[in-house]
């Protein structure tokens, strides 16, 4: 049987980090979990279907957990942008700026409040 208007396609794919949840249990160590998805961007032969002239699909992938039992564990700090290593940090580092940006933001709130 046919399929109802086949056509090649071209494009890219991609896996991000679409939600990163950061738990910080009572008497436990920090937990990180990333849910990932894999982007394919299908080229212009399917421009009639989309206003911008691709198709984006976006599928789930697996989780990726990790325990953060060694605060001193350090990994590399990637520049967004260009993947470029620009420096290291450790879980530690997360989680100090985790906390300051939690007290930065409740700051914000608790100012308004007033």
């Amino acid at each position: 049987m046919a399929n109802y208007r086949e056509t090649q396609v071209s494009g890219d794919s991609w896996i991000r980090a679409k939600r990163i949840i950061l738990e910080n249990p009572l008497n436990s160590p920090p937990q990180a979990h990333f849910i990932e998805e894999r982007v394919i961007v299908a080229g212009t032969e399917l421009a009639d279907m989309s206003t911008d002239g691709y198709i984006k699909i976006n599928v789930l992938g697996t989780p990726l957990n990790d325990t953060m039992t060694d605060p001193t564990t350090s990994f590399n700090l990637l520049n967004p942008e260009t993947d470029e290593v620009i420096g290291t940090a450790t879980y530690s580092d997360i989680y100090a700026i985790m906390y300051s940006l939690h007290r930065h933001l409740a700051a914000i709130r608790d100012a308004q409040n007033n």
